[in-house]
């Protein structure tokens, strides 16, 4: 990618004055595409998220998030000077509440999933369907009820109330070709197709979890490498971690 080409990141802004510390064939980079390109194709259709103003209800859902998104998420508080650490806290401190409210919950989370190659994986460790009430507010919610990362918010928040239904705004459910596309980036993929899927889990979880001793370090490796390999190059990585 050459430097006066427009960001992948859909901005319009030259790579050169925007993203220009990730390598524009990384497989960071392809989530970003991926991610403009299903805006587009909402803006394009007229398919757009009208929140009521103030509206935070969602926020509060108990929802799972891929490893993809958490270091892309992370990555991007890091390019911006965002203290990590407060977020770790807040994180912490969520986990405190569910702690104490719903152990089962954190019981579930600490359960170790096998490893290795499986032709079956077990719903338990990909299913959030559980509805709560009290749930803590995302962490990244902010004093005036926005979301403080809604450029790289994860799939789940980018399709809700414009591909899948919320009850709120009433919308229609729809689905589009890109929303397709945008389920890749949860992936990692081999040049042979071969797939290996993380296993996904709350956003507070992450953070209250892999900023801490002894996950910190594969953290920050994890995003040092996503934001500079190729997605063929990220499995081979990836790979060697699950080792």
């Amino acid at each position: 990618m050459e430097r006066n080409d427009k960001c992948f990141c859909g901005c319009g802004k030259k790579y050169k004055k925007c993203h220009y510390h990730i390598s524009g064939e990384s497989k960071l980079a392809d989530m970003y595409r991926k991610n403009a390109a299903f805006d587009e194709a909402c803006q394009n259709l007229e398919i757009t998220n009208l929140c009521v103003e103030g509206c935070s209800m969602c926020c509060s859902d108990y929802f799972f998030v891929s490893e993809n998104e958490f270091l892309m998420i992370a990555e991007n508080l890091m390019s911006e000077g965002e203290s990590i650490e407060s977020y770790t806290e807040k994180a912490k401190n969520n986990e405190k509440i569910i702690q104490e409210q719903y152990p089962e919950l954190l019981e579930k989370m600490n359960k170790n999933m096998p490893g290795g190659q499986h032709d079956f994986l077990s719903s338990e460790y990909f299913l959030d369907t559980e509805r709560l009430e009290d749930f803590p507010k995302c962490i990244f919610l902010n004093e005036h009820h926005k979301c403080s990362i809604y450029n790289v918010r994860p799939i789940i928040c980018r399709t809700y109330g414009t591909m899948d239904c919320c009850d709120i705004i009433a919308n229609p459910k729809v689905s589009i070709q890109q929303q397709d596309e945008l389920m890749k980036n949860t992936l990692i993929r081999s040049k042979d197709k071969k797939v290996i899927i993380k296993r996904p889990y709350p956003l507070f979880y992450w953070f209250a979890r892999f900023f801490d001793k002894p996950l910190a370090e594969v953290t920050y490796r994890k995003i040092e490498q996503i934001r500079k390999a190729t997605e063929t190059d990220y499995f081979e990585f990836s790979k060697k971690c699950i080792k």
